[in-house]
């Protein structure tokens, strides 16, 4: 996967040069949907590019069927100018060809995925 989404990625991003994706690993956060992050690498006009981005991707089966990532995408992109925090979302790919699923990609920012299931939390 992660050749292919440096390739995606490479045209989407035609002024980054040297384009690379590291680190790509599965996080445990998402509830049903796969989600991914990775650090995109490279170079823009002489300077030194990294960014840390999540990948959110539909399953392939799930608890509560039907998924559409782009909902999801959809959402927070309609909350990127106003109060509600959100991270900026950069594209939505419906093609299943391009990683086998549909996703979406956005910047990862910190914070804490609230899980209910994490012990010491109050309900």
């Amino acid at each position: 996967m992660q050749d292919r989404l440096q390739a995606y990625l490479t045209q989407k991003l035609p002024q980054l040069h040297g384009l690379r994706v590291r680190d790509l690993c599965r996080m445990t956060e998402g509830y049903s949907y796969e989600t991914h992050s990775f650090r995109l690498e490279g170079t823009q006009d002489g300077e030194a590019v990294s960014r840390e981005i999540v990948l959110r991707m539909e399953p392939e089966r799930g608890p509560v069927p039907p998924y559409d990532v782009s909902r999801q995408f959809l959402a927070i992109q309609a909350l990127q100018h106003t109060p509600v925090p959100v991270p900026p979302v950069f594209w939505l790919e419906r093609d299943p060809a391009v990683l086998g699923k549909p996703f979406f990609l956005m910047e990862r920012v910190a914070g804490e995925v609230p899980l209910p299931w994490r012990s010491g939390r109050a309900r």
